[in-house]
């Protein structure tokens, strides 16, 4: 359970940091920054022609940054956030199997010492046999051999996602540093900021 539970909070971190910075990087640094000199632009804009050419710098500056642009680099690096999303989307369903599963287990440990506990008061001094087990395993909950099964399962399923969102992100991250512009080698900057991914090999 412990390994299970390792394995699931370190996908989860890695998944929310990618995800937060991406997220705080499109808001403050692309869509904020992009406003403020539209704003900037249409102060000292003279007539119609000026607002709408601040107008059209500042949409090509968000699609730009915001992986919108029709171009092949912003479309190569929004397909690998797509595979990205798809893969959380995974994660959290693998993740509340992994919670249900621990909390069976949970369940299942507290039954088996409240009957360890009834044995001893009538002076059965023994532990708990596999009929009493399979007993207290009754009304559909799974047997110890069953949950250690589930969850060496999951942990292989959870070793798997990682290994995917690995491979992902290092075509994303290497996506963001051949693409030339600041604002997106800034962004890599972000996500690998103690070379955590470049000591992984990522990078």
């Amino acid at each position: 359970g412990t390994l299970l539970l390792h394995r699931a909070h370190l996908l989860r971190a890695e998944l929310v940091h990618f995800w937060f910075n991406v997220t705080h990087y499109v808001m403050t640094e692309i869509v904020e920054v992009s406003w403020h000199h539209l704003m900037e632009a249409w102060n000292r804009a003279t007539d119609v022609d000026g607002l709408r050419d601040a107008h059209a710098t500042f949409l090509t500056a968000v699609e730009e940054g915001a992986f919108l642009a029709d171009t092949v680099a912003c479309k190569e690096l929004m397909l690998t956030m797509k595979k990205l999303q798809a893969l959380t989307l995974r994660f959290v369903e693998t993740q509340s199997q992994v919670l249900a599963a621990l909390e069976t287990q949970r369940q299942w440990e507290l039954r088996a010492q409240a009957e360890q506990i009834s044995r001893e008061m009538a002076g059965k001094w023994s532990v708990t046999s596999p009929a009493s087990a399979g007993q207290v395993a009754s009304g559909g909950a799974p047997t110890p051999e069953e949950l250690q099964a589930m969850t060496t399962n999951m942990v292989t399923a959870l070793s798997s996602l990682h290994l995917e969102y690995r491979r992902d992100l290092r075509e994303f991250l290497q996506g963001l540093h051949t693409q030339g512009t600041a604002s997106l080698k800034f962004l890599a900057v972000r996500l690998d900021f103690n070379e955590f991914y470049t000591n992984e090999g990522l990078l």
